[in-house]
């Protein structure tokens, strides 16, 4: 069973929560997976899964952003059930960010290639889409690599990219899945830092 473990970065009143999980059941096959789990993530608050391998923490993940949907329960996004909803609007709409375990990016672009492929797409205006490129580019100190394709990145560096590829669109939520499983001690400080920094900065 998943441990869930909240702190607050700012304190809002009288707010509704961002997500909520309402009683969610899920199977695979004869396994259940999830049995009638509720919580809500709150504006201002960092949340954290805690669990061995095979509990559900990704599963969580995977029901919020619309990759898989519950056997029972439902799931709201600003006070709107959205369990139905595809994957593209509760990113557009709801401004769900979402960082995998693994992957998150194209191989063979450039890192800039991925940012501008991402963005066309969560950015309509152009000016505000080569704007926000470079505020991220800047933000996570990419210039230097702006031009290296992906897959020769070093594994900060494409972490670095999947998080600046999910703040494109400004999200209201960011869910982060294991993202720094496999990373050396000083980039984990260095990406544990940059999101609350964000966090703080941005009201995710």
């Amino acid at each position: 069973m998943a441990i869930i473990k909240k702190f607050r970065i700012k304190s809002f009143k009288n707010q509704k929560p961002l997500v909520s999980l309402k009683k969610i059941s899920l199977s695979f096959g004869k396994r259940q997976i999830l049995d009638n789990i509720s919580f809500n993530i709150n504006k201002g608050e960092i949340l954290g899964m805690l669990g061995p391998n095979g509990v559900g923490k990704s599963t969580i993940f995977n029901l919020i952003t619309g990759l898989l949907k519950p056997d029972y329960g439902a799931i709201h996004f600003d006070n709107v059930n959205a369990t139905n909803y595809p994957i593209y609007l509760r990113t557009t709409k709801f401004k769900i960010g979402y960082v995998p375990q693994y992957g998150g990016y194209f191989h063979d672009l450039t890192l800039l290639e991925n940012l501008n492929a991402i963005a066309e797409i969560l950015v309509k205006d152009d000016k505000q889409r080569k704007s926000r490129i470079n505020e991220l580019i800047s933000k996570f100190e990419l210039d230097s690599i702006r031009d290296i394709k992906a897959k020769f990145l070093s594994g900060g560096q494409k972490k670095k990219l999947v998080i600046a590829l999910a703040l494109l669109g400004k999200p209201k939520v960011l869910l982060l899945d294991e993202s720094f499983s496999g990373l050396d001690v000083l980039t984990i400080k260095m990406l544990q830092q940059i999101i609350v920094n964000l966090q703080a900065e941005n009201n995710i």
